[in-house]
C-alpha cells in the first residue's frame, strides 16, 4: 500500500510539473501574439496555482498571461480588470519570492510590455538592478547571467544611457560568448 501511495503521489507531481510547462509555453506563445494563447495559458494556470500556493513561478506566469489576455481583448473593461490583477499576481510573486530570477524577469518583461501610463517602468530599473547584484552573489547560469547583462544593457540604451548600456552588452559577451544574449549584444553595440 505505501509503494501505491508513493507511487500516485509521484504520477501527481509529474502531472503539476508538466501541467506547469504546458501553461508556461502557452504563455510563450501569448508573448508572440498567438490568438487565443493568453486564455489557454490562464485556463491551465489559474487551477495551478489553487493547487500550489508555494509555487510562486506558476502565480507569476498566471499574472503575466492576465496582462496579456488584457492586452488581445477588445472589452475596455476587461482591459483594466485583466492587467490590474495580472500586475497584482506579479508583483505577489516578487515579493513572495524576491530572490526567483525567473519571477523577475517575467516582470520585467511585462513591464516593459505595458503602456506607460500604468507607470510600470518604475519597478524595471529597481528589478534589473537587484537581479545584477543577486547573480554576482547567488548560482546563476551562464545563460540566465547573460539574458540579464543583455536585458540591462537593452534598455539602458533605450533610456539613452549609451555608456552604461555599452558596459552592460559586453559583459554578456564576455559572459557566455557563445550565446544567443552575446550575439544580440554585438548586434546592439555594432549598431
Amino acid at each position: 500500500m505505501e509503494k501505491l501511495t508513493k507511487k500516485i503521489q509521484q504520477s501527481v507531481g509529474d502531472l503539476f510539473k508538466d501541467s506547469k510547462r504546458l501553461g508556461i509555453e502557452w504563455h510563450n506563445l501569448a508573448v508572440e501574439e498567438q490568438s487565443g494563447a493568453a486564455k489557454k495559458a490562464v485556463e491551465i494556470l489559474k487551477p495551478l496555482v489553487k493547487k500550489s500556493s508555494k509555487d510562486y513561478e506558476v502565480l507569476a506566469y498566471l499574472g503575466s498571461s492576465l496582462m496579456m489576455v488584457g492586452r488581445d481583448s477588445w472589452n475596455p473593461l476587461t482591459k483594466m480588470t485583466s492587467v490590474n490583477k495580472g500586475i497584482d499576481l506579479v508583483d505577489k510573486a516578487v515579493v513572495k519570492d524576491k530572490d526567483n530570477i525567473t519571477i523577475r524577469l517575467v516582470r520585467i518583461y511585462s513591464s516593459l510590455d505595458l503602456p506607460d501610463y500604468l507607470g510600470r517602468r518604475s519597478k524595471i530599473k529597481p528589478d534589473f538592478d537587484y537581479l545584477i547584484d543577486l547573480i554576482q552573489r547567488k548560482d546563476a547560469s551562464l545563460d540566465e547571467k547573460s539574458e540579464i547583462y543583455f536585458l540591462m544593457g537593452e534598455f539602458l540604451m533605450n533610456e539613452k544611457d549609451q555608456i552604461q548600456s555599452i558596459d552592460y552588452l559586453k559583459q554578456a559577451i564576455k559572459n557566455d560568448p557563445d550565446s544567443i544574449w552575446a550575439s544580440k549584444a554585438q548586434e546592439l553595440i555594432s549598431d
